[in-house]
C-alpha cells in the first residue's frame, strides 16, 4: 500500500509543478462553460422546461459536467502506451507491485490535484455569476459522490482496456482519442441522453456510457430521483464488475505475451 500512496503523492507533486497548465485548464473550462450557457440560453429561449428539465437545471448540469470532466482524468492510456512503445513495460512488470494499480494511483493523484486547483475554483466562480441549483438534500449529495466514484471507475477501466491494444499494435494512435470522443457524446457529458430520441436513449442505457456522467449529474439536478439513483448506482457496480473482469482477463493475456517475448 505504501508504494501506491508514494506514487500518488509523487504524481500530485508533479502536477503542482506545472502551474501554468493549471491556469490554462481553468481558463479553458470557464470559456467552455460560458459557451454552454449561451447555447442552452438559446435552446431554452421562450421555454420554461425541455424534457422536464428547466434552464437553471441545465446550466447547473453544464457547469458540473465541466467540473466532472476535470475529475475523470484517465492517464493510463498515455502512460501504458508510452511504456509499451519504449519497452519499459517489461521492466515495470518485474517490480514487486501491480502495474495497473500503480497507474491507477498516479491517476488518482492527478484527479485530487485537478479537483482542488481546477474543479473547485470553477464551482466557486460559477456559483457567483450563474443561477446554480443545489442538491435536494445531503443524502442526495452522498449518492452523487458515490455515483461519481463508480462512474470514474467505469471510465478508468474503459481507458485501461483501450490502452492494452498498445501491446498488439505497439502504438495506440488515435484510438484513445476516438474512445474519448465516444465517451463525450454517449455519456451525456456534452448533451444529456434524455434529449436523444427515445429509441436511442433506451439503447444507450444498455451501455456503460450514460452511467459515467449522466447518472451523478442527473441525481444532482433532480432529474433522477434518489430511488432511481440507487438503482443506477447498482447498475454502475455491475458494469464495474464486468469491465474489471474483462480488464483482468486481457491483462493476463498481454502480460504473459510480454513475459514470453521478453524471456
Amino acid at each position: 500500500m505504501s508504494v501506491y500512496l508514494y506514487k500518488m503523492k509523487l504524481q500530485m507533486l508533479i502536477n503542482l509543478t506545472y502551474r501554468f497548465e493549471v491556469f490554462a485548464a481553468l481558463a479553458a473550462r470557464l470559456i467552455l462553460i460560458l459557451a454552454n450557457v449561451f447555447l442552452w440560453g438559446t435552446v431554452y429561449s421562450g421555454q420554461e422546461t425541455i424534457s422536464d428539465v428547466s434552464r437553471e437545471q441545465m446550466i447547473t448540469y453544464s457547469v458540473l459536467s465541466a467540473c466532472l470532466s476535470v475529475m475523470c482524468y484517465c492517464g493510463i492510456q498515455g502512460s501504458l502506451n508510452n511504456d509499451v512503445r519504449s519497452g519499459n513495460v517489461a521492466i515495470l512488470m518485474m517490480r514487486p507491485y501491480s502495474l495497473l494499480a500503480g497507474y491507477f494511483s498516479e491517476d488518482v493523484g492527478t484527479v485530487i490535484v485537478k479537483a482542488v486547483t481546477v474543479a473547485f475554483p470553477i464551482l466557486v466562480i460559477c456559483s457567483i455569476f450563474l443561477p446554480l441549483r443545489g442538491p435536494a438534500s445531503p443524502e442526495v449529495l452522498l449518492l452523487v459522490f458515490l455515483s461519481y466514484l463508480c462512474g470514474y471507475m467505469i471510465l478508468w477501466l474503459l481507458g485501461a482496456l483501450v490502452s492494452m491494444f498498445a501491446f498488439v499494435t505497439m502504438e495506440l494512435g488515435n484510438m484513445g482519442v476516438v474512445k474519448d470522443m465516444l465517451v463525450a457524446i454517449l455519456s451525456g457529458s456534452m448533451i444529456p441522453i434524455w434529449f436523444f430520441p427515445e429509441g436511442v436513449e433506451r439503447l444507450l442505457m444498455k451501455t456503460p456510457f450514460p452511467y459515467t456522467y449522466q447518472t451523478p449529474l442527473g441525481l444532482y439536478i433532480g432529474k433522477i430521483d434518489p430511488r432511481e439513483g440507487v438503482g443506477q448506482i447498482l447498475i454502475q457496480l455491475l458494469w464495474m464488475a464486468i469491465l474489471g473482469a474483462v480488464v483482468a482477463f486481457v491483462w493476463k493475456k498481454v502480460r504473459n505475451k510480454v513475459l514470453v517475448q521478453g524471456g
